[in-house]
C-alpha cells in the first residue's frame, strides 16, 4: 500500500482566473495482486482563503503476465468555481492508457540468476 500527500503553491499573475493558488493533494495505491494494481486520490485547492477546486480520481491497472503491457483505466471528477463567479462548473474526463514495456536480454539474464 503506497499513500502519498503534497501540497504546492501556485502563483500566477494574470494567467490564471482563479489566481495565486494553494494545493493539497492525497493519493494512494494498493497492489490487489500481481496483475492488479488500484489507486485513488483526492486534492482541495484554495485561493484567497476560498475553495476554488476539488477533485477525485480513481483507477486501475492490469498486467499481461506473458504480454509485456499494462493496461491502465483512470477516471477524474473536478469541481470548480472561478472567482467573481456564483457558479461551480463539473468536469468530468477519463482515460484508457496501454503501455508497452521494453526488456532488454541482460535483463532477463539477471533476473535467471
Amino acid at each position: 500500500m503506497q499513500i502519498i500527500a503534497a501540497s504546492n503553491k501556485v502563483e500566477s499573475e494574470g494567467l490564471n482566473p482563479m489566481g495565486n493558488t494553494r494545493q493539497l493533494i492525497i493519493s494512494g495505491g494498493y497492489q490487489v495482486s500481481p496483475r492488479l494494481s488500484i489507486n485513488g486520490g483526492g486534492e482541495l485547492a484554495t485561493s484567497s482563503s476560498t475553495v476554488v477546486r476539488h477533485s477525485t480520481t480513481a483507477g486501475t491497472n492490469y498486467r499481461f503476465m506473458k504480454l509485456p503491457f499494462i493496461v491502465g483505466l483512470r477516471s477524474r471528477y473536478s469541481r470548480f468555481q472561478i472567482p467573481g463567479e456564483s457558479e461551480w462548473k463539473s468536469i468530468v474526463n477519463g482515460s484508457l492508457d496501454i503501455t508497452w514495456q521494453v526488456s532488454y536480454p541482460w535483463e532477463k539474464q539477471k533476473l535467471l540468476k
